[in-house]
């Protein structure tokens, strides 16, 4: 059985959490997901050209890559495996395509090791299958 985990965020950045998670410092951790009031997953920085071994790691629920020096730098998804139903939503801010991986061996939109290329400007979301598997939904 799987937990919902509820982030509710009020003004002054406090938070209610419900389900498996922990707490230290300034971050919210739940698997391999995690809340950082600091805002360091609001510019994220893609991974130089690109690949999927080391793609930049998607570690929050809301990922901003900020920076994408040039076309098909790389961003990789946590494991699937931490929760079905889980989501993740990513923002292409640069002026770049950003290339979006899985981990190693799992898959992505049907395809083991697939990608997604994310649009400058773009924004999608990504939400765990089975314990290996991911699906998105892009954003008009």
């Amino acid at each position: 059985m799987y937990l919902e985990e509820v982030f509710i965020l009020g003004p002054n950045k406090e938070f209610t959490v419900q389900g498996n998670c922990n707490y230290s410092g300034n971050s919210l951790f739940y698997g391999e997901l995690y809340w950082d009031p600091n805002g360091t997953h609001l510019a994220l920085v893609a991974f130089a050209g690109g690949g999927q071994a080391n793609a930049t790691a998607i570690k929050t629920p809301y990922s901003r890559f900020a920076t994408v020096a040039t076309t098909n730098d790389s961003g990789k998804l946590p494991t699937a495996q931490f929760g079905l139903g889980k989501m993740g939503i990513v923002t292409n801010a640069s002026a770049n395509t950003l290339r979006i991986f899985p981990q190693v061996g799992e898959i992505l939109n049907g395809v083991t090791n697939g990608t997604y290329d994310l649009a400058p400007g773009k924004t999608a979301m990504f939400i765990a299958l089975s314990p290996s598997a991911w699906t998105s939904l892009s954003f008009v």
